[in-house]
């Protein structure tokens, strides 16, 4: 069923696409490409988990929704909402490494035991991941009947008691400065910036489509000349 379902993003994105490209190559140039920006990133997002460990060292947009927090050796850790992803940066604010976790499309919360495990509790799921810090699994999921303030994307050790392992009190951390690599992926930014696109993308197509009425200028005919 789970697979039947990830499919219906897919089926919409190349719609979406197809549509671009036709008006497109109709002469609509920007407004398919602006259609076709905000399709990938919209419906992307939703994708971005099914590729595994193949963006593992590519460092996606963690703009907006996004939590940060100090973690084992110093580093900094983060979890954006609308990409389910978490990064690891070194004490340079450099990229290191990321890895998508099972939010179902839901709020989560990142937070870190004592025996330094990444832990990410999902709202919807109702359950805690634990990750090493290389973003490997550390253990199977545990479930978590009673959430503490998950909106505030800390995961706190009052938030979410598991039989068997203690949380730490996470630090917050400040974000990472952008670099060129993310200010590119603007479809990816968050799923707002995506809509907008596509918006936008519908109006320059529209407005460079709509019909222009010229307006003649009014010649005096040969018979209404006088003589």
């Amino acid at each position: 069923m789970g697979f039947f379902l990830s499919l219906i993003p897919l089926l919409i994105l190349i719609v979406w696409l197809v549509g671009a490209v036709r008006w497109a190559t109709r002469g609509h140039v920007l407004g398919g490409a602006l259609m076709g920006l905000g399709a990938l990133g919209f419906f992307g997002a939703f994708l971005l988990p099914a590729t595994g460990t193949w963006l593992q060292r590519i460092e996606l947009p963690p703009f907006f929704e996004t939590t940060s927090i100090l973690g084992p050796g110093g580093r900094t850790f983060t979890a954006t909402i609308p990409t389910a992803r978490i990064q690891r940066y070194d004490s340079n604010g450099r990229f290191e490494t990321g890895w998508f976790v099972h939010s179902a499309g839901g709020m989560f919360a990142i937070g870190h035991t004592v025996d330094g495990r990444i832990a990410v509790a999902a709202a919807r799921t109702k359950q805690v991941e634990f990750f090493n810090p290389d973003g490997s699994a550390a253990g199977r999921p545990e479930p978590c009947a009673r959430f503490g303030s998950v909106q505030s994307g800390v995961l706190r050790p009052s938030d979410c008691p598991v039989w068997g392992v203690t949380f730490a009190d996470p630090i917050q951390a400040t974000h990472p400065g952008a670099h060129w690599q993310t200010l590119v992926l603007v479809p990816l930014w968050h799923p707002f910036v995506a809509w907008l696109l596509a918006v936008l993308g519908v109006l320059a197509t529209w407005i460079n489509g709509a019909p222009r009425v010229r307006v003649q200028p009014d010649v005096p005919k040969s018979n209404d000349v006088a003589i």
